[in-house]
């Protein structure tokens, strides 16, 4: 740094500056020729008339000495100035690069309000956030929106301000018939790989295509549950949709959709049973004109119309497309990359599915009585069916729904045995969750209102 700081201020003691004088003309250098020192008509070396001898070559010389001398004392004296210089020490965690990681969010239940307090941390001059999380209970009638907790008296009250979209088609993927021979999987295949071997894991889409000739083809199922209450989507906090780091999706239950001016009623029953919670809830981001959600839940029902089965899907995950409509107001969600539809997927815990099966036979199974009335068809921790003995059909009645009669006679083991997990969440060698992926297409639509509330 010596050198290079020196080098300048010599470059600059050397430098010719120009003369803003303009140059004398012959008349005036003639004026000048009795002198004793005079300089030649091209303004060249300097002769002494009494020696004869050149003197300018001298003089410039000692004029480069002196400069010399002036650029080593400069910067001698400013290479002093720095040693002696206090620096101030940088501090990667000013400004807090940790703030923006800090932000508050509703959990995927609506019940309380987390928020994740950080602390930087300076490690070898780069900065390392570290992140706590702390959860807040929303009070009772309460439900946390929008980063807070919202007083929510009642289901008519629950605030519907997003963009909303209805559910037009659902179907569960791999019901092809035969395997993609390139990929070795379903050409319908949906939706994401849980274990990470991969394959495309959805074992509730495999399980209703193995009893499709019993049950009858899922695509047939998913237009009763459409038809009963279509599905309806909210995207809440959207301020770009090409590009915007947090959303909000909640989902209720639709009725009477009129797709000639775009319209629906929330149902009634298109919230949890007993609460003002919305049947669906998460948060995810929008890249690209694609929204992303990676954490969330929804409650669907799954059955012919007349005997629904209710399962709820952990972990959601949807990767659609979505575009608004200036018409409605809502939003269209399709698929990405010319996909057959919108990806939504989760996991079903094997419980679950199992209490839904019992759920099911309580509600809809007027054929049979029960030796053990909390766990009528399925032993919940044998995870198995309990012996026909203990499942007492009534004669001659017959069942309105083909469910019934499978979990009523030797069919339940069978039907048992196609409701296993295929993933471990928890990482303890045992298979607790069931994969599930849907393809679907919804319809940008505008609420008329809630359905039975003034």
């Amino acid at each position: 740094m010596r050198v290079i700081i020196g080098w300048l201020v010599v470059a600059l003691a050397s430098c010719e500056i120009p003369s803003k004088e303009p140059p004398a003309d012959s008349a005036s250098l003639a004026d000048t020729a009795g002198s004793s020192e005079s300089t030649d008509s091209h303004g060249g070396d300097q002769i002494s008339e009494e020696t004869g001898v050149d003197t300018s070559s001298a003089e410039e010389d000692g004029d480069a000495t002196q400069a010399e001398t002036i650029a080593e004392d400069a910067t001698t004296d400013m290479m002093t100035d720095l040693d002696h210089a206090e620096v101030a020490p940088i501090d990667p965690c000013d400004p807090d690069p940790c703030l923006d990681a800090a932000a508050s969010h509703c959990d995927v239940y609506r019940t309380a309000l987390v928020s994740h307090p950080s602390t930087c941390t300076a490690v070898d001059g780069m900065p390392v956030c570290e992140r706590a999380q702390v959860s807040a209970p929303c009070e009772a009638g309460e439900l946390c929106l929008d980063r807070a907790c919202t007083p929510v008296a009642s289901r008519c009250e629950f605030p519907i301000v997003g963009q909303l979209a209805v559910t037009t088609w659902i179907d569960f993927g791999d019901q092809a018939l035969f395997p993609d021979p390139a990929t070795c999987e379903r050409e319908d295949a949906c939706c994401r790989d849980w274990d990470g071997d991969g394959f495309i894991d959805n074992a509730l889409g495999d399980t209703f295509r193995e009893l499709a000739t019993i049950l009858g083809p899922s695509a047939a199922i998913w237009e009763g549950v459409v038809a009963r209450g279509p599905p309806l989507l909210e995207l809440r906090g959207v301020d770009d949709w090409a590009d915007d780091p947090e959303v909000e999706l909640i989902g209720y239950a639709g009725s009477q959709y009129r797709p000639d001016d775009g319209t629906v009623v929330v149902g009634a029953d298109g919230f949890e049973p007993g609460t003002n919670l919305p049947p669906v809830s998460g948060w995810g981001r929008i890249e690209g004109g694609v929204l992303h959600v990676e954490d969330g839940y929804l409650r669907t029902v799954v059955g012919p119309p007349h005997a629904p089965v209710v399962m709820e899907y952990r972990q959601l995950h949807v990767e659609a497309r979505v575009t608004p409509d200036g018409e409605h107001g809502g939003f269209a969600a399709d698929g990405v990359a010319g996909a057959r539809g919108a990806k939504v997927s989760g996991l079903i815990a094997r419980d679950a599915i199992f209490t839904g099966l019992n759920q099911h036979g309580f509600d809809f199974c007027r054929c049979i009585s029960f030796d053990d009335v909390d766990e009528p068809f399925i032993d919940l921790a044998a995870g198995q069916c309990h012996p026909p003995e203990s499942r007492a059909p009534t004669d001659g009645c017959v069942e309105s729904d083909s469910l019934c009669e499978l979990l009523e006679g030797p069919f339940c083991d069978f039907l048992v045995a196609r409701f296993q997990p295929d993933i471990d969440t928890n990482g303890d060698g045992r298979f607790d969750a069931i994969s599930v992926g849907q393809w679907t297409t919804l319809v940008a639509v505008r609420m008329r209102e809630v359905e039975d509330c003034p």
